[in-house]
């Protein structure tokens, strides 16, 4: 914001009839009647005074403003991730991909870049927030800094995917700043939530953590992501298991009895 002021000069008997200010392009700064200038994007206008007597006789002057913003943009894996966007990727972390719904959790790094010519401020309470059908699966863990310097300036978030149910769960990003058209800025995530089931334990495996008959009589077994030694789906079934797996990769967890013979059954 700027204020221009103007003097009229005008010769007596004369008097001042009117004063006005206006903008060559709205669109780009607009003036009102006192001569104060608001940027509205990016661009170069003429702001014009003119003074006119009660006699019909005008003059004017101009001045040249130019409006100069923040560009704010958002990515992640050095993928762009469009302000507004609803559409899903792996490749721009917009996809979270399949999770286990059995204490599993993905955690993606997002790079926010200022290449305006003005500082960036991220000025919501939180920086990022989280809001829409299953928000309550994804959380901010690294809120990013802020300001954001000019031409080039860049920080980092990081987003949580920790799904409760299986399926696809939604949510939308915000993230409100002084960009003048992309405030606040959005873009919708997703993930789907999987569950993997043992239904018959492994003859020759038997310590996969938790698995019993009694276990899968109950509720079926889960199995996790996360490993002491990793059990692939084709080893596990070669060895007599048997699961189900809504989505995604299958990995099981359990103590190799070879390696520690002093925890077999």
């Amino acid at each position: 914001m700027v204020q221009l002021t103007g003097t009229p000069n005008v010769v007596a008997p004369a008097t001042v009839q009117t004063e006005d200010w206006t903008s060559s392009d709205d669109n780009i700064a607009t003036v009102d009647g006192t001569g104060k200038v608001t940027g509205v994007d990016f661009g170069t206008v003429t702001i014009t005074y003119t003074v006119t007597d009660n006699n019909g006789c005008s003059s004017s002057t101009s001045v040249m403003v130019t409006v100069q913003q923040p560009e704010m943009a958002v990515e992640c894996n050095s993928n762009n991730i469009p302000d507004g966007s609803n559409s899903y990727d792996v490749n721009n972390c917009t996809d979270f991909g399949c999770v286990n719904i059995d204490n599993c959790m993905v955690e993606k790094e997002y790079t926010i870049t200022n290449t305006g010519d003005c500082p960036l401020i991220l000025d919501g309470t939180p920086a990022v927030v989280i809001n829409g059908l299953n928000a309550g699966d994804f959380s901010v863990t690294l809120q990013p800094t802020s300001p954001v310097a000019a031409s080039g300036g860049t920080t980092t978030f990081k987003i949580k995917f920790d799904p409760t149910a299986t399926g696809i769960r939604t949510a939308t990003v915000v993230i409100s700043n002084n960009d003048a058209d992309e405030n606040p800025c959005t873009f919708e995530i997703q993930g789907t939530g999987s569950e993997l089931l043992i239904t018959q334990c492994p003859a020759n495996i038997p310590l996969i953590e938790g698995c019993s008959t009694g276990a899968i009589a109950t509720a079926g077994h889960p199995a996790y992501s996360e490993t002491e030694q990793a059990s692939d789906a084709t080893e596990f079934a070669a060895e007599g298991g048997a699961y189900t797996n809504t989505c995604g990769t299958t990995t099981f967890k359990y103590i190799d009895t070879k390696l520690e013979p002093a925890r077999r059954l």
